[in-house]
């Protein structure tokens, strides 16, 4: 018998043997007690408003994300609200924040080693910053889940060759930010290089007035998993929101 039906059946037992035997004329009425206070709302902390320079002092270093990274310098023309997406693309944020680009290179990092690149949006109030948020948000789960990209040259002497595209977006939180994490593929062909698959982890996360972004990506054997750099991107991501508080 379950525990759910002994409670019933013992109730009814109760109930039928009080009903037997009545009420005895000594029983004394308790005295009405007083209401129970509910408990006040719970107020909710606003979130933090952020200053350019306290920003920029808590951004990551190299050496915290790991040994041999190194930092490299970004034009400053490729600083201009311009927010990586899927398949190549850009989001460009509304209003003018003021912003900061960097990245990063782990050791040959041009071959099979990571990169790490962020940009951060700091804008005047949480309103500004949560529509440009909703900017992001809205461009991100556009992107298709999966479709081929063909050959085409990109800005300067950059092009990229044909390869497979595929694309899954997943939203929570981090550190008490509002988290969207877009995980990318890009398959080429075998004929191209031995370490054809770029795995790209694009995450966007928001608090206050400040949007972070940061996109963490490596180049793996065709048959090697992404969960390394799944889990070695969540950890720097969250070493950083942690650190902006």
């Amino acid at each position: 018998m379950s525990l759910l039906c002994q409670r019933v059946l013992t109730t009814g037992f109760l109930i039928t043997g009080l009903t037997i035997a009545g009420c005895s004329s000594n029983d004394k009425a308790k005295p009405p007690q007083p209401p129970v206070p509910s408990p006040s709302p719970s107020v909710s902390t606003p979130p933090p408003h952020y200053s350019f320079e306290q920003v920029k002092a808590q951004l990551l270093k190299p050496s915290d994300i790991g040994a041999g990274w190194k930092l490299y310098n970004v034009p400053e023309a490729q600083a201009v609200n311009d927010i990586r997406s899927c398949s190549l693309t850009v989001i460009k944020l509304p209003g003018a924040p003021k912003s900061i680009l960097t990245q990063f290179g782990a050791p040959e990092n041009l071959t099979k080693g990571a990169s790490y690149a962020t940009y951060v949006a700091v804008y005047p109030d949480e309103v500004a910053a949560t529509k440009g948020f909703n900017v992001l948000h809205e461009a991100v789960t556009k992107c298709s889940k999966k479709h081929l990209v063909p050959s085409k040259t990109l800005s300067g002497k950059r092009y990229t060759l044909a390869h497979r595209d595929s694309w899954a977006l997943t939203e929570d939180s981090v550190a008490e930010w509002t988290h969207l994490r877009g995980t990318e593929k890009n398959d080429y062909s075998a004929s191209l290089s031995k370490l054809g698959v770029f795995y790209l982890m694009h995450d966007y996360a928001l608090r206050g007035n400040v949007i972070f972004t940061s996109t963490y990506w490596q180049r793996l054997d065709p048959g090697q998993s992404s969960k390394t750099i799944e889990k070695r991107a969540t950890e720097v991501l969250t070493k950083q929101l942690e650190k902006l508080g």
